[in-house]
């Protein structure tokens, strides 16, 4: 009687047990698809940001709930997210030819938070180097600073200084491959003098 007690717990217990798998998912890469605003007075004046020039991007974090949406709380972002990294073009690359895209990913690659939202800020970088290293950014008065920019005297190496402050929504796309769309502003002017 024991031993058939014994075999019928160890066939429910075989029955009872299942199987169970957790799948991970590899969160989206954060990406950018920049514009810079209509300006007759810049030396960008077409709205096309140039894929030559990479972005420095601030970031601050809402966890929770905090679903993406209109942001009318900036207080709620109060955790810093990326400081002052670099994004560049990504391109593509079909039959060995390279093409430039209309996205901007991470130098190195930053993710999407699991759960939460993100507002973003930023500023063009030259294509071949930095605008500064002191560039400093504060999401609760939305002010950038770019202290010493000089711009270059020769016209060949002329630079347009673009930004843009704290996205006015937030966004999560954690699960896409979206691009989150920002309009640059232009921080300096383009004048051309005729003698």
């Amino acid at each position: 009687m024991k031993k058939l007690f014994i075999s019928i717990l160890a066939v429910a217990a075989a029955v009872a047990c299942t199987k169970t798998n957790v799948d991970f998912e590899q969160p989206a890469e954060i990406g950018f698809a920049p514009v810079a605003s209509m300006s007759s007075k810049a030396a960008i004046n077409d709205g096309v940001y140039p894929t030559n020039q990479p972005i420095g991007i601030w970031s601050n974090y809402a966890g929770g709930d905090v679903a993406p949406a209109k942001v009318s709380d900036y207080t709620k972002f109060a955790t810093p997210y990326l400081d002052n990294v670099k994004f560049i073009n990504r391109t593509t690359e079909v039959e060995g030819k390279v093409t430039a895209t209309a996205n901007w990913g991470g130098e190195t690659p930053y993710y999407w938070p699991t759960n939460g939202s993100l507002i973003f800020a930023g500023y063009s970088i030259p294509a071949g180097g930095d605008v500064n290293t002191n560039a400093t950014y504060n999401f609760s008065t939305d002010v950038m600073k770019i202290t010493d920019y000089v711009q270059s005297l020769s016209t060949a190496d002329t630079f347009d200084l673009l930004w843009f402050g704290r996205t006015a929504n937030s966004y999560n796309y954690r699960n896409a491959d979206n691009a989150v769309p920002v309009e640059f502003n232009h921080a300096l002017s383009w004048i051309t003098i005729q003698v």
